[in-house]
């Protein structure tokens, strides 16, 4: 598994955080240039972006890639619920740590 804090040490404190879609296994987003049979699972998405925020502060955040297929809504709703899990990670990432000053 991966360890509980998997950024290094001397990483900046401060992140901005990218999210290319077409890393997502195809079955959860065919809609993006470049799908990704055996690609991550939502579940594997939030358990690495959850760990890269811990004692981080997210200043900034996108996600990408996203190329709609009409009629194909599943892929539009994975790329909002991922945003929002960003944006939610990215607020409670400017909360104080226990024992640090605000």
């Amino acid at each position: 598994g991966l360890p509980e804090q998997p950024l290094p040490d001397d990483f900046p404190r401060r992140v901005y955080i990218s999210f290319d879609v077409d890393g997502l296994d195809s079955s959860l987003m065919p809609a993006t240039g470049t799908p990704s049979p055996g690609g991550i699972s939502w579940r594997e998405a939030q358990f690495i972006l959850e760990r890269c925020v811990q004692g981080r502060e997210v200043v900034g955040l996108d996600v990408v890639e996203l190329a709609p297929i009409p009629g194909l809504h599943h892929a539009d709703f994975t790329a909002a619920k991922l945003t929002h899990l960003l944006m939610a990670l990215a607020l409670q990432s400017r909360r104080p740590l226990q024992g640090e000053q605000a």
